[in-house]
């Protein structure tokens, strides 16, 4: 059953990894230390661009509990894509697909990825296994596991979580309302998953 439309058609088909992104995020690939003119997260930022290809498409899909999606309407789709259903191992896990054509665009994707894993982790539909990997890279931003730990749904080694808001806690990290550490400009961490921009 196809549903209404209920959202908005993107004006750009340009992915973005989000502005902490392009102001944080860092890389020891050699993508990055081959162009030293940008930051790590523009060149991320072209890397998934151009893996998009010439012409590119984007559809929407209502994801049903067990994780499969039906096709809705996009931009530049064949009309025969509307209503196809894909199973949940079709989508990426993280968000964001780590199949590309060299290792070290694998390896680019991956360290994002592995910044990424205290907002990851609050995607509901993990595995235990992706949910146990996101936490021990997550260790490594213990601030920004303080400021969202209340929104993971569920935790594989509580204790490593808890070690993590004390070390936070030790360095000076606080989390109040209202108030953001994003050196002149406001973004709600919480949703980076979802790149509300």
């Amino acid at each position: 059953m196809i549903r209404k439309k209920a959202w908005r058609t993107p004006r750009s088909l340009r992915w973005r990894p989000g502005e902490i992104a392009k102001a944080r995020f860092t890389s020891t690939s050699a993508l990055v230390s081959a162009d030293p003119e940008r930051c790590a997260g523009e060149i991320l930022e072209d890397l998934v661009n151009n893996g998009c290809g010439p012409t590119r498409r984007a559809q929407w899909f209502w994801r049903s509990s067990d994780g499969t999606g039906v096709g809705q309407d996009g931009v530049n789709l064949d009309s025969d894509l509307i209503g196809r259903t894909l199973a949940c191992d079709e989508f990426p896990n993280f968000l964001l697909g780590l199949d590309w054509a060299t290792p070290v665009e694998q390896a680019l994707i991956r360290e994002f990825l592995d910044w990424q894993a205290p907002w990851l982790l609050q995607l509901q539909h993990l595995s235990y296994e992706d949910r146990d990997y996101l936490e021990q890279r997550a260790l490594q931003r213990a601030g920004e596991i303080a400021k969202c730990h209340r929104l993971y749904p569920e935790l594989v080694d509580a204790d490593r979580i808890t070690a993590a808001r004390v070390e936070a806690k030790l360095r000076g990290v606080t989390v109040e309302a209202g108030k953001d550490d994003q050196s002149g400009y406001s973004v709600d961490v919480t949703l980076i998953p979802f790149y509300r921009e």
